[in-house]
């Protein structure tokens, strides 16, 4: 038997290499690779506008800027969304601006000095230092997890700015916490019907190899819980709450720097694309915007207290309590398990259904 190989299948073979050698060069050039469309929810993946999303966030996703940038942008990147950041660290900010800004008095300045050096900086620093001890274990989940022994301490945030700042203060704690709740609640509701894949997920073949410090964000942006929560962002929703507040208090422009920090970070890290942060920024100056209509700005005949951040702490934990149970089961067609698989921690195999389909969940 001779061995060589017939004419036919060193063209096929030549043709396989060149048709390889375009897909490269197409990636290198920022290009999306065309897949198959499908929806996870209302969101068409892989349509006209997701690809053209991906089209123009592929050079942000692929910037490599080295370890003390993302050093720096793992705070904006992520702390905006966390509960126990969002609740306890940057609400005492706003308050030292409000109360500033707004109660001159000498007796009132030196007590809001005060609060800045021995309460806000403090909880900044002790938060701080755990956030990153866990993120540079690979355990960024721990932090997240920690909501529930803060939601009692921060319910009561607005009390011990009350006894400091006065009412200005306590309102203002008040008023930011509640605000986050609500522009972060809509985000969520949107997100579970939305069901977009996180570009960490959807463009892995395409992101694995560039190169990022932490993995702890690729492990929990990649659960199987997580992975299908892109569209809107509500990192950036949470960071345009403190932006909006800030500037409507009267610290000027520079607070959009958080937002535009918050944006940058999302998409440097693959947990959102362009229109995920642009959506939930809008989404988040809408929610914003009516729960200061309704409450004020500043404290008249009655100021916001912890009465209101408890009774909006106990809509977003009967959200995440109740919640699940008014969404179907996530189904992922098969020609992408296979490719996801790596990534997402759980995937139900036994619970295949016919036309190609898997359930997945959360893992214990």
């Amino acid at each position: 038997m001779s061995l060589r190989r017939s004419p036919r299948l060193k063209a096929k073979a030549e043709a396989k290499v060149l048709s390889q050698e375009n897909r490269d060069s197409s990636l290198q050039a920022g290009e999306v690779p065309k897949h198959r469309r499908y929806k996870l929810g209302w969101w068409p993946e892989f349509g006209a506008l997701d690809r053209w999303d991906k089209y123009v966030s592929m050079p942000i996703f692929r910037a490599e800027l080295g370890g003390v940038f993302e050093h720096f942008m793992a705070v904006p990147g992520v702390w905006f969304g966390m509960p126990p950041s969002a609740w306890l660290v940057l609400p005492c900010y706003v308050a030292y601006f409000a109360v500033k800004l707004h109660s001159p008095e000498a007796s009132q300045t030196a007590t809001n000095e005060s609060w800045l050096r021995f309460v806000a900086i403090p909880i900044t620093c002790a938060w701080g230092a755990y956030y990153f001890v866990k993120l540079r274990q690979d355990k960024l989940h721990h932090a997240y997890l920690a909501t529930k022994q803060l939601i009692l301490p921060s319910a009561f945030a607005p009390s011990l700015a009350f006894a400091l700042l006065g009412e200005v203060g306590s309102h203002a704690v008040s008023l930011t916490i509640c605000c986050w709740i609500a522009a972060v609640q809509v985000t969520a509701m949107i997100k579970k019907t939305a069901r977009r894949t996180r570009p960490v997920v959807a463009l892995k073949p395409q992101l694995e190899h560039t190169k990022r410090i932490f993995p702890a964000m690729r492990t929990v942006l990649s659960h199987a819980h997580t992975a299908w929560e892109s569209f809107p962002s509500g990192d950036v929703a949470g960071a345009m709450v403190f932006t909006h507040l800030l500037h409507l208090y009267g610290c000027g422009t520079w607070c959009v720097l958080l937002v535009v920090l918050s944006a940058f970070g999302r998409l440097y890290f693959h947990a959102h694309h362009l229109l995920d942060v642009a959506a939930g920024s809008l989404l988040s100056m809408a929610s914003t915007t009516f729960v200061v209509h309704v409450y004020g700005l500043l404290p008249a005949e009655t100021a916001m207290g912890s009465a209101h951040t408890c009774s909006f702490m106990l809509l977003f934990a009967l959200y995440h309590i109740l919640g699940p149970r008014f969404f179907k089961p996530l189904e992922v067609p098969e020609e992408y398990r296979r490719t996801m698989a790596s990534s997402l921690r759980t995937i139900d195999d036994k619970a295949s259904k016919p036309g190609g389909n898997v359930s997945v969940h959360v893992g214990p």
